[in-house]
C-alpha cells in the first residue's frame, strides 16, 4: 500500500532515498542542494545537454509580487542577495525591501552587454 499523506517526520533519520511528488515545504531544508533539479537560480540549462555543460541566463528578470528580503527567507545573518541577469524589473505596484544586513547584488556574473 502506498503512504497517500505523511504529516510529520521527526529526526527521522532517513539514510535512503524518498521520492516525493507535489509540493514540498519545511522550516528549513539543510545541505547544498547540488542533487536538486527543476528549482530556479537563475541559470537554465539548455535542453539536450547531456553533459550539463552549458547554462544560460535571461537578459532582464521581473519581481511580480511584493516581497521583502530579510533573515526570515534570505539567511539567518547579513547576506548578499544575489540576481544572475543583469536587468532587473519591478512591476508597478510592486515593492521589493531588502532588509538590515542584506546587499542586493544584481548581476553577480558581471555578464557584457549583449
Amino acid at each position: 500500500m502506498a503512504l497517500e499523506r505523511l504529516t510529520t517526520i521527526n529526526n527521522a533519520g532517513i539514510s535512503s532515498s524518498l521520492v516525493f511528488t507535489g509540493i514540498i515545504t519545511a522550516a528549513s531544508f539543510v545541505g547544498d542542494g547540488g542533487g536538486l533539479t527543476g528549482v530556479g537560480g537563475g541559470a537554465g540549462e539548455p535542453t539536450g545537454d547531456v553533459d550539463e555543460l552549458f547554462s544560460y541566463v535571461s537578459v532582464a528578470g521581473t519581481v511580480t509580487a511584493n516581497i521583502t528580503l530579510d533573515t526570515s527567507n534570505s539567511g539567518a545573518s547579513s547576506s548578499y542577495v544575489l540576481i544572475s541577469q543583469p536587468e532587473m524589473h519591478i512591476e508597478t505596484g510592486i515593492a521589493l525591501t531588502v532588509g538590515s544586513g542584506k546587499v542586493l547584488v544584481i548581476d553577480s556574473l558581471v555578464l557584457p552587454p549583449l
